[in-house]
């Protein structure tokens, strides 16, 4: 999963990474 999230970014969105967080460069 980790490996995935780096990848896309913030394309994906993880349960324990709040989707502001991710959104927000």
């Amino acid at each position: 999963m980790l490996a995935g999230c780096g990848q896309k970014g913030p394309l994906f969105l993880p349960p324990e990474t709040p989707p502001a967080q991710a959104e927000t460069p």
